[in-house]
């Protein structure tokens, strides 16, 4: 409301680290992200907020008897925005989504 001009309150400082905009088409639409290769359990490799690349190793897959274990790589620069919470995934189930730096003004 101290925003807006409702009460009078000083603005503390923001406490945004990183803005990134992304104008592109379907930048937005996260389920598409990073699907999972096979059914199966994953685990992630990195954390939230960290900083990737393409061919950084994101996580795993592992099916159910544990003899199949898919890796999962990143394939853009970026930061990690979220991770699956639950370990059990389907097929093509969104697993990590990477909030793309694509070079616009970041502060």
């Amino acid at each position: 409301m101290g925003e807006l001009g409702m009460i009078s309150r000083e603005q503390p400082e923001s406490k945004v680290e990183l803005v990134i905009e992304d104008p592109r088409d379907g930048s937005g639409h996260m389920q598409l992200q990073n699907p999972s290769p096979i059914t199966g359990q994953f685990t992630p490799a990195v954390v939230l907020g960290q900083r990737v690349g393409p061919g950084d190793v994101l996580g795993h897959v592992t099916n159910v008897t544990g003899d199949d274990v898919r890796e999962i790589t990143c394939t853009q620069n970026g930061y990690v925005l979220a991770i699956r919470t639950y370990p059990r995934v389907h097929e093509n189930d969104s697993v990590i989504v990477i909030m793309e730096d694509i070079g616009t003004d970041s502060v």
